[in-house]
């Protein structure tokens, strides 16, 4: 005798059960949808991040002309100049009453100078740091001021390779600099400031610094 067993029997669900399944129906797809929303002002709560604006930077060092989203690095006493096909980018993200800052240098070719002093990385133009909330520091290896994490470093010298990890220190309310708070290199004290004899990119062939720093308050 052959017995065919045909399909279970549908459970019907209960009133409970439907409501859950819509409720978890309806968050996934809320989830979904903001995933895949563009990343624009007009789609989210979020501000997007925008380029640097294109202007005159100014440094100790001197002015410097940078097009929109271009990085300039100033200096104490001489900027540095990065070698041949360097990328420089700069992006921020305005909240308001703080900002977001993005930074992305690279260089693959020996730099022509590594200029002299402290370097200095700026705020967007026409964006001050609130002073009242942010301590400014000294030009010096002894800095005392607010710190703002998010920097990494890494250099190539033709025969090893160096890490660092770096905060930011502002030193006016248009610039900072930046503070090694660790590193593996050997011969560089952690509290170094980055600057002409300490990851100076003449002394690397290959040089990247990136980062985002959160939470600087402004003006």
């Amino acid at each position: 005798m052959i017995t065919i067993i045909g399909p279970a029997p549908m459970l019907k669900e209960s009133s409970d059960q439907i409501e859950v399944r819509k409720a978890f129906n309806d968050m996934a797809k809320t989830v979904s949808d903001a995933f895949n929303k563009p990343n624009t002002a007009a789609s989210n709560s979020y501000p997007v991040w925008t380029p640097y604006p294109a202007g005159s930077y100014v440094f100790p060092s001197g002015s410097q002309s940078a097009s929109a989203g271009q990085l300039t690095v100033g200096a104490v006493t001489t900027a540095p100049a990065f070698g041949a096909g360097a990328v420089l980018q700069a992006y921020y993200r305005n909240w308001g009453k703080s900002v977001d800052l993005m930074w992305f240098l690279q260089q693959t070719a020996a730099s022509a100078s590594a200029g002299s002093g402290f370097y200095l990385l700026p705020m967007p133009l026409g964006i001050l740091i609130d002073t009242t909330l942010a301590s400014l520091g000294l030009t010096t290896d002894t800095v005392i001021g607010s710190a703002y994490q998010g920097m990494m470093l890494r250099g190539f010298d033709g025969a090893n390779t160096w890490n660092a990890i770096m905060s930011l220190v502002p030193i006016t309310t248009t610039y900072f600099q930046a503070v090694v708070t660790y590193t593996s290199t050997a011969g560089v004290a952690n509290n170094n400031l980055w600057r002409s004899t300490v990851f100076n990119p003449n002394g690397y062939t290959k040089l990247n610094v990136s980062g985002i720093i959160t939470g600087i308050p402004i003006q």
